[in-house]
């Protein structure tokens, strides 16, 4: 099966996750599949309005995140802005010398397992999302290539996040 085709395969899942909500994680987890990614997440730039959705190999990270943001804060954070041609990599944010030097890098990243990170934009109603991947060390860095990739993807999974956004505003 082509990259192509699983990664439509992929946000179909999606999309069945917008009917079925539990099946988010699973879907979040094939679409990283899809793209060759140990993990994935999306959010908005700025204040995010919801804690969206993780794919389940994103968990482990996650509390490694959650545990360290204060006192090892994520380099990609705000550098990251704006995206050039609609993606960024992480060479483009971070040195060797941070990787080095950051205790992101030592207190998340890598034993989180996802030593790599790179991220497509979408806007919906005005405001800048990105579909954030993360990759461990044994799969290595992003490349220009995939990130241009990502960058035709992420608008079609924006469409996805429009819509679960907008059916999220009716709840109460």
């Amino acid at each position: 099966m082509s990259f192509q085709v699983r990664t439509e395969r992929a946000l179909q899942a999606c999309y069945d996750a917008l009917i079925i909500p539990d099946r988010w994680p699973t879907a979040l987890q094939q679409l990283a599949d899809a793209l060759d990614v140990s993990s994935c997440t999306f959010a908005s730039i700025g204040d995010r309005p919801y804690e969206p959705p993780i794919s389940t190999g994103h968990y482990e990270f996650t509390s490694f995140w959650c545990r360290n943001r204060y006192h090892a804060p994520c380099p990609y954070t705000g550098k990251a802005l704006p995206f050039v041609s609609n993606y960024v990599i992480d060479d483009q944010v971070v040195t060797a010398d941070d990787r080095k030097t950051l205790a992101y890098f030592h207190e998340t990243a890598g034993p989180g397992k996802r030593e790599w990170w790179a991220a497509g934009s979408f806007a919906i109603a005005d405001r800048q999302w990105c579909l954030s991947v993360y990759r461990d060390r044994a799969r290595g860095r992003f490349s220009h290539d995939e990130g241009r990739y990502l960058a035709k993807v992420a608008p079609g999974f924006g469409r996805i996040v429009e819509w679960r956004r907008s059916s999220r505003r009716g709840e109460g």
